[in-house]
């Protein structure tokens, strides 16, 4: 099958780690000026641990809450060019840590590291989006936390865990590869891999190579792990009543379309479940196609009410007899 090929990109054009570096040298992150994005930190009251993040200011401080999730190449910078979305919303684009006592080898442990983000800044309501790992990642915070009140779900160019017996095989693959090797030589290849792979840069400012740099160890052993202890066990997508939104792009050689679609049936008690394709883009998308990929999820919210709910119910808890009508049909959002 075509989309499970593709799911073995990690393994591809590698005869032996003869040719790999054997240690990595973009080990820096680099700079970039990315407003109106604002780089914050903030100190979990429960675990203590420090957790950096990216904020954009919506159109008031008690705008809607939206959390962004990174993949596991990229980091939190992935999202610059959504900037959009803060014309509704309170963005927050996490970064996830290089070690968390929350981490424990699985898709879960970075749930949980959402978790404790979320609670560090008191957020209770809001609208989830990841990109590929960081959609899994989603997954498992939304349905692993009965506390939260998630308004609204995206995923972005993601196939589901245990789609198929072929979908299985080729993740336990590429954890082999991948935790097969020391620290060094896996860094040392992810470099290798992410100069190798052409990527659509976006038209204007910071490209998917000045973002990239690679992380320490500890990081990518929970990024692999994860892949690699999750085996057979699909994700408890069914628990998801909240509306959903899938994102692929139509050149996503990484996850490509075909299978991300299949995702739709995972959600069977969402309350809508909507499959939308990015013309031309590829997995990197929402770096690329920022702008476009933030007006889809803008007018999925609008479609579904999730902005004018998450309006409605931050104004009932606050203020339940002053709240103002809600304009949300009146906004029309980018094509």
């Amino acid at each position: 099958m075509k989309h499970i090929v593709a799911l073995l990109v990690l393994a591809v054009g590698i005869p032996s780690m003869g040719c790999i570096p054997r240690h990595p040298t973009k080990t820096h992150r680099p700079e970039i000026s990315a407003p109106p994005w604002q780089e914050r930190s903030v100190i979990s009251p429960i675990t203590s641990a420090e957790h950096r993040y990216l904020f954009a200011q919506g159109p008031s401080q008690d705008a809607p809450a939206l959390l962004l999730l990174h993949g596991g190449f990229f980091d939190e910078r992935i999202w610059i060019n959504t900037r959009d979305l803060a014309s509704r919303f309170n963005v927050y684009a996490l970064a996830w840590p290089d070690d968390s006592p929350a981490y424990d080898g699985t898709f879960v442990g970075f749930g949980n590291v959402a978790r404790d983000f979320l609670a560090a800044l008191n957020i209770k309501r809001l609208v989830v989006v990841g990109v590929s790992m960081g959609s899994l990642a989603a997954i498992e915070l939304v349905t692993g936390h009965a506390d939260l009140e998630v308004q609204g779900l995206v995923v972005c160019s993601a196939v589901m865990l245990a789609l198929s017996a072929e979908e299985i095989e080729a993740r336990e693959r590429i954890a082999r590869i991948a935790t097969n090797r020391s620290p060094e030589r896996l860094a040392g290849f992810i470099e290798w891999k992410q100069a190798r792979t052409k990527l659509i840069p976006p038209p204007e400012g910071p490209t998917q190579n000045d973002i990239f740099w690679v992380r320490p160890a500890t990081y990518y052993a929970q990024v692999f792990g994860a892949v690699k202890n999750q085996g057979p066990r699909r994700q408890p997508t069914q628990r998801i009543t909240a509306p959903v939104l899938l994102l692929s792009g139509t050149a996503d050689e990484t996850m490509p379309i075909e299978a991300v679609a299949q995702g739709v049936s995972f959600f069977s008690n969402a309350r809508a479940v909507e499959m939308e394709a990015v013309e031309g883009a590829d997995h990197s998308m929402v770096l690329a196609s920022g702008p476009l990929v933030a007006g889809r999820m803008l007018g999925f919210f609008t479609r579904q009410g999730v902005l004018e709910e998450l309006i409605q119910r931050d104004c009932a808890a606050s203020s339940p007899h002053s709240c103002p009508p809600s304009s949300e049909k009146a906004f029309s959002p980018a094509k």
